[in-house]
């Protein structure tokens, strides 16, 4: 075969490499970069990126070898020594310049200055030609051979095999741009991700070690394109504290596109699935190896985040997603491009050590990178104490640490280096450091200067700034917008170390006090997550009293003076978050007040998503409680509920009974609100039961004592829904629709779905009498709408049911019996057998 100096070789047999199912290719050779050891990991640089390797092999591969990669397990290449090397193209031309030289000085053997050296001839003898041969030709060679061929001409064997490259500082340019200090050297990565992005990715799975720089790429990324929306998913460091996937997905439902929640998942993520198509979304989940086991599958209590990444890699959607995680994700029907974050190169740390004014000595910088694999975390770490530490002595910082860190390249090793170092320089800062382990950064991601304060009770006041300043400035904590965030991987020796010490309790109480007074007001549903952290500081110290304490904290509100936590909840609609709070305690909660309130409150929660049976339960044992210790308000109030729930049944006859008893507990004593709001369901009952004049005579004395309602939200609401129903059984429909209307204006204004739902059912209703059908369907399909989104089974039977009557008006026969089916559906999963009956009867 002839060697065209011009155009090379086509390439041969050694140079080709097969390919994964992606195409790319995992079989090639690469340059040990850290030592692979038996059993452990090393690195190498593989196809101009560096890699963890392992050998299977039980020896020892040192830096600088040379390896064949078999295969790629993950992210770990699979590598054995190799044995056959052969020249680069670039190493082509090195040798050919060398023969070129020795041909001009008048080399005796050589006829032109493609023929073997002489020098190469007297080494090997009588296999020189051969050899020769094979390096023209670009073929393999025994690698000793390779290397000693190279030694003779005097070429580094690494540059000619195209392995040296890569070892050099790149020249920098004169000027760098000093946008941001803390994202450098991530030009390529940026540009990898917009190629995936350009070629339809919808979800990248950014890959890497922690602190390697991969939350600050995605959020980087994002910031960088103009999405209508940003959405973020934190995930616990910790599984058990992991969010569901049914509560995420309903929040960014909630907090970005104004929707309602369902308990329904796949509706939930059908509603996304359709916001996702409609406008562009950027979208971050970070950390989600916690959400993994140790084979890449979703954990069995959180396999709901697969149907969720199904959604965000669905190829009609407008969105693109960017997980980062340390670990790749293994599920068969999940499209996620993984994306591997390579190291910083040495450039990137040369750049940023010399933002913080460190005059870069690139032998000791190099060696630095080296040890610690270019990580962006230690990167921070190590400037800020060349910086603090030794004055910018880059050179001296490095000669008395360099026998201890060196060895110490995983960054988890780094941290607590860095911990200890902190604690003898600065014990008020690490104590500090250590407490905001405490905090969670999920549901609310970063943390105000006054959660960090509040955990200084120890500190004296005038130091709190400095002690701030110096976890900022030393790239412990990451600030935001003048708040803070742990960085994760400090985070978990945070955590570490606060467990192991004897603060674990009290920073977790202060914080809870600090979440409880951060919140005054609950307007928003960020208004009641950031009320709710304290709930989840008492858990984590299993205290459990405190934890309930927290649901049933009282605040003002602009439609109730004493509004608790728990039903702030259900009236802004976070139903599922707050079921799942009290379900998780309420089994370890000491019989007596608190306990009978949480049952009250967890009995409210079922009654709305239409699990009445367990409500009236809930109810009951609240009353139990509340009977035992003479609780005579929350005595009262389970008669009072355990009634609106027989109504749900309607078991009517029941719940007057029982709307009675309340009256004659209540009526004039401090419980007297119950009993004005006993009459205006007694009206409506004795309205249903036929008797109007009774009926009038409660509603008369309702709406003469109307104004005692103005301090509930819950008993305005419901009250103008009550007497609309009444003045609708008595055969006034004006009088009626004045009370929905009303109804409707201040459920608007509060946020209160269930109210709004039912006074647009209660609309429908009147105009179906007048002939109004269209409008009435609009109104009941709203309704259905709203009702569905949270779940309220009850309330949604209903709506179907009143669905029915109107189709049956209109003689739509289908549309009518399909109706009545749902609702007959929705009922026998209430095991409402007289709602049922009721149905069957109009179906028939």
């Amino acid at each position: 075969m002839q060697f065209d100096l011009a155009n090379g070789l086509e390439p041969d047999r050694f140079d080709k490499s097969t390919a994964d199912e992606q195409g790319e290719p995992w079989q090639g050779q690469a340059i040990v970069e850290r030592e692979i050891q038996p059993r452990r990991t090393g690195q190498v640089y593989f196809n101009s990126a560096w890699w963890l390797a392992r050998c299977p092999q039980n020896l020892s591969i040192a830096a600088g070898e040379i390896v064949d990669v078999i295969r790629r397990n993950g992210t770990t290449l699979i590598v054995e020594p190799a044995f056959l090397l052969k020249p680069s193209r670039s190493g082509l031309e090195k040798i050919l310049q060398v023969s070129e030289q020795l041909y001009m000085q008048q080399d005796d053997a050589l006829d032109s200055p493609t023929d073997c050296p002489t020098v190469i001839r007297s080494a090997l003898g009588n296999t020189a030609l051969d050899t020769w041969q094979r390096l023209m030709q670009r073929k393999p060679l025994y690698i000793e051979t390779f290397k000693q061929c190279c030694q003779l001409l005097q070429l580094d064997w690494r540059k000619v095999a195209g392995y040296g490259s890569h070892l050099t500082l790149p020249q920098r340019p004169a000027s760098i741009a000093v946008a941001s200090i803390s994202f450098v050297g991530r030009a390529r990565a940026m540009s990898d991700l917009e190629e995936l992005r350009q070629k339809g990715a919808k979800a990248i799975l950014i890959l890497g070690e922690g602190g390697l720089g991969k939350t600050t790429l995605a959020s980087e990324f994002l910031r960088q394109h103009h999405f209508t929306l940003k959405l973020e998913g934190w995930m616990a460091k910790e599984s058990q504290n992991l969010i569901p996937a049914e509560m995420l997905v309903q929040e960014w439902l909630q907090r970005y596109f104004q929707e309602d929640p369902t308990a329904d998942f796949r509706l939930a993520l059908e509603r996304l699935r359709q916001k996702l198509r409609q406008q562009s979304v950027g979208i971050l989940i970070d950390n989600f190896e916690t959400a993994l086991d140790r084979s890449g599958h979703l954990l069995k209590p959180h396999r709901n985040y697969v149907a969720l990444l199904e959604v965000l890699t669905d190829p009609a959607a407008q969105s693109i997603t960017l997980i980062t995680s340390r670990e790749p994700v293994h599920e068969a029907t999940v499209n996620l491009h993984p994306y591997v974050l390579p190291q910083l190169d040495l450039s990137a740390w040369a750049q940023f050590f010399e933002h913080q004014h460190i005059p870069p000595d690139l032998t000791s910088l190099e060696q630095m990178h080296g040890a610690y694999r270019g990580n962006a975390k230690a990167m921070t770490i190590l400037s800020s104490a060349v910086r603090l530490d030794y004055e910018g002595d880059l050179t001296a910082y490095w000669q008395a640490h360099q026998d201890d860190l060196l060895c110490e390249t995983d960054l988890q090793d780094l941290i607590a280096s860095h911990f200890d170092r902190l604690q003898q320089l600065y014990p008020e800062a690490y104590r500090l450091l250590c407490r905001l382990g405490c905090y969670r950064f999920q549901d609310i991601a970063t943390l105000p200067p006054e959660g960090m304060i509040g955990l200084l009770w120890d500190a004296p006041e005038e130091q709190h700034g400095r002690i701030l300043r110096c976890l900022r400035d030393w790239f412990l904590v990451e600030s935001h917008h003048g708040e803070y965030r742990l960085h994760p991987a400090i985070q978990a020796e945070s955590i570490a170390r606060l467990k192991a010490s004897p603060d674990w309790q009290l920073v977790n109480q202060q914080a809870a006090l600090f979440w409880t007074a951060r919140v005054r007001t609950i307007r928003t549903i960020e208004d009641a997550l950031t009320a709710l952290e304290a709930y989840y500081h008492c858990l984590q110290i299993n205290d459990d009293e405190a934890a309930a304490r927290v649901i049933l904290h009282r605040r003002h509100s602009p439609w109730e003076p004493e509004e608790s936590l728990g039903v702030a909840a259900y009236r802004i609609g976070i139903l599922q978050r707050m079921t799942s709070a009290i379900e998780q305690i309420i089994d370890r909660v000491q019989p007596g007040y608190v306990l009978s309130q949480l049952y009250n409150h967890l009995g409210d929660l079922y009654w709305f998503t239409g699990r009445i049976q367990q409500a009236m339960q809930c109810h009951e044992k609240s009353r139990a409680i509340a009977v035992e210790y003479d609780l005579r308000s929350l005595e009262i109030l389970a008669l009072f509920n355990t009634g609106l729930c027989q109504i749900e049944l309607w078991e009517l006859k029941e719940a007057a009974h029982l709307f009675e008893q309340v009256q004659e507990l209540a009526f004039h004593t401090e419980c007297h609100l119950y009993a004005v709001g006993s009459w205006f369901c007694l009206a409506y009952l004795h309205s249903c039961f036929h008797q109007p004049q009774i009926a009038r005579q409660y509603m008369q004395k309702v709406l003469s004592e109307f104004e005692i309602f103005h301090g509930t939200s819950w008993g305005y609401g419901y009250s103008l829904i009550f007497l609309g129903l009444t003045y609708q059984n008595l055969g006034e429909p004006d009088r009626a629709l004045k009370m929905y209307r009303l109804a409707q204006e201040f459920a608007e204004q509060s946020r209160y779905v269930l109210v709004q739902a039912k006074a647009l059912n209660g609309m429908a209703v009147i105009e179906r009498s007048k002939g109004q059908f269209q409008t009435g369907i609009a109104h009941l399909r709203n309704a259905r709408s709203l009702l569905d989104q949270i779940g309220a089974k009850a309330d949604l039977a209903e709506v179907y049911y009143q669905l029915g009557l109107t189709y049956q008006k209109m003689r739509l026969v289908e549309e009518s019996q399909a109706s009545f089916t749902m609702a007959i559906e929705l009922y026998q999963k209430m095991h409402a057998p007289r709602q049922i009956e009721k149905v069957r009867k109009m179906l028939s």
